[in-house]
């Protein structure tokens, strides 16, 4: 055998698709290890796939395609079902199993009547962005309405022209000030290469509500303030520190200049956390999320108590990781587990709730043996129930010792992990 070490160029791709139209296997890499490819449809490629891995005869291959077209190739039908889950989840690590085409090598099934496809290169560009392009537009027009207006979100001093206005004007002061020709070039070249990124930036921000986010995310921005207001910041604070620069060769101007850089950051400084109510502020949290901290805090305290230092298991139901970050943080070093791959809403799959909402977008459907078993496989001596609903009761209260009424009564917070399956309440004050 013969092999080849080829460049990660066009080239090169195409040079390994010939080959594999040939009946050869080439190693790619994919986002995790590198993976051996060869044609499905090929019984002497996919042979050489198997003694390649040492893989078993009796272990069957996952078929990757780039688009739905493709898939029809390799199955029976595309079933509806199928089809909904492909488009909701693909690119992604979701493998579809169907009944297997006819024109499918048999080596790839291991004798079975099934097959697994996945993609993950995503569909076609062309197709993609047809897909996806109303939104992203879209996603552009309501980032220049928030820019431009203040219906949307706002900084410490209003909304983002405001900003941007400011600091430029910094950057003039700056430039003006400065004696020195080179450092007058410096400061216009940090001036419009600052600019040219923020632009970059909002491209990368609407792009990513256009093809990458969920259309309910996209359709509010979801934490639009907090991917731009970082850039203002550090925007700010380079504009700032220009002038500091430039004030220190223009002696005249010293001492009072650096007296009016301080005063503006005092200004800026009070504004944030004084003059205006959190929502408003560079975190974007609400007027409430501080207090909700606290109350946070505190449940964890409390949890800490009664569980001395055992691994918890997390459930908050609704949550998009974000409570799971913050409660492993409260918790440190106790251990809060992943929980479903960092939080979400468990339920039966039979109750799943709608996809275009945050509870549908980040559901784990598990029976209650399944569940059960989940629980189990972390090691987890422990349940903390940060928030549940009734969406938890009807898919596993039957799990619960007391159908998980101390919870619904807020009398507990934590359940012990007696055996797979049995769980009972655990005696604590809740905050």
């Amino acid at each position: 055998m013969n092999t080849l070490l080829l460049p990660a160029n066009e080239e090169s791709i195409a040079q390994a698709a010939r080959l594999m139209a040939q009946g050869e296997i080439v190693a790619i890499p994919t986002e995790t290890v590198y993976g051996i490819a060869g044609s499905a449809f090929d019984g002497a490629a996919v042979k050489k796939i198997f003694e390649a891995k040492g893989r078993p005869q009796d272990n069957p291959l996952i078929v990757h395609v780039d688009s739905l077209a493709r898939m029809e190739q390799v199955v029976q039908k595309i079933t509806p079902r199928a089809e909904k889950l492909a488009k909701a989840f693909w690119p992604g690590p979701l493998s579809v199993i169907l009944p297997r085409g006819p024109r499918l090598a048999d080596e790839v099934c291991a004798g079975l009547d099934t097959v697994a496809v996945r993609m993950i290169l995503g569909l076609p560009v062309g197709d993609y962005y047809e897909a996806r392009r109303s939104q992203f537009y879209t996603a552009c027009g309501d980032m220049l309405h928030q820019y431009l207006t203040r219906d949307g979100t706002l900084s410490m001093i209003g909304q983002g022209v405001v900003v941007t206005g400011l600091i430029l004007v910094l950057f003039f002061a700056a430039w003006l000030v400065a004696g020195q020709r080179g450092l007058r070039v410096r400061i216009g070249l940090f001036a419009l290469f600052s600019t040219l990124c923020f632009l970059g930036y909002n491209l990368m921000l609407a792009l990513s509500y256009g093809f990458i986010f969920k259309p309910f995310q996209a359709e509010r921005l979801e934490d639009y303030n907090r991917y731009v207001y970082t850039y203002y910041i550090g925007w700010f604070l380079i504009a700032l520190a220009l002038v500091g620069l430039a004030l220190r060769h223009a002696p005249r101007l010293d001492l009072l200049g650096h007296a009016g850089v301080l005063a503006l950051a005092a200004v800026m400084l009070l504004r944030v956390n004084q003059m205006v109510l959190p929502q408003l502020s560079v975190l974007g949290f609400s007027d409430a999320e501080f207090a909700d901290r606290q109350i946070q805090q505190s449940r964890a305290e409390a949890v800490a108590a009664v569980t001395d230092g055992a691994r918890l298991f997390y459930v908050y139901q609704g949550d998009n990781g974000l409570h799971w970050f913050t409660a492993t943080y409260d918790f440190y070093p106790q251990i809060v587990d992943y929980s479903g791959n960092g939080g979400g809403t468990f339920g039966l799959e039979s109750l799943r709730p709608g996809e275009d909402t945050v509870e549908g977008y980040y559901f784990h459907p598990y029976t209650e043996a399944a569940f059960a078993a989940l629980v189990e496989s972390t090691g987890c001596e422990y349940l903390y129930l940060d928030k549940v609903d009734d969406l938890f009761r009807k898919s596993y209260g039957g799990l619960f010792s007391d159908g998980l009424a101390d919870a619904e009564q807020g009398e507990t917070l934590v359940y012990h992990v007696d055996s797979l399956g049995h769980y009972s309440p655990v005696e604590m004050e809740v905050p």
